[in-house]
């Protein structure tokens, strides 16, 4: 099973069962407290739907899930309830669409964006969500 110097240090280990490490983490031999530490909080739900926030924020919807994609973010189901930072960013992208005058091939155009870490973060470049509240066009930082 696990060598003493795998105790508490996160592998992927190929071949294990998931209930023998189930059982190694109830026997205290093995933790995996680490892994909440590497996610981000859990985002409140909002009581209306992907495609109920793309529609109030009047929004094509092949634009928002071509931004979604761009920017590496997962593309919610239409009909499920929205999370509150998906809707932020349904938000933003909706008054950007309207900053640029409804022309959606300049906001594809102008759409990626870099990706923001803290210095020495144990999270890799490139891997840490975009920020929807970072949002900003070449005018200056929109209005909330």
């Amino acid at each position: 099973m696990l060598e003493r110097p795998d105790v508490g240090v996160p592998a992927a280990i190929e071949g294990i069962a998931l209930a023998d490490l189930a059982a190694t983490v109830e026997l205290g031999k093995l933790s995996l407290g680490w892994f909440g530490g590497i996610l981000p909080p859990v985002p409140e739900v909002e009581g209306r739907t992907f495609r109920e926030a793309i529609g109030n924020a009047d929004l094509p919807t092949d634009l928002v899930e071509q931004l979604f994609t761009l920017w590496g973010i997962a593309v919610p189901p239409a009909d499920v309830p929205i999370r509150a930072d998906d809707a932020a960013i349904v938000g933003h992208v909706g008054r950007v669409f309207r900053a640029f005058g409804g022309d959606t091939s300049l906001l594809l155009a102008s759409a990626p964006l870099r990706r923001q870490h803290a210095p020495g973060s144990p999270i890799t470049d490139g891997l840490l969500p975009a920020r929807s509240d970072r949002v900003t066009v070449g005018l200056g930082r929109l209005p909330a």
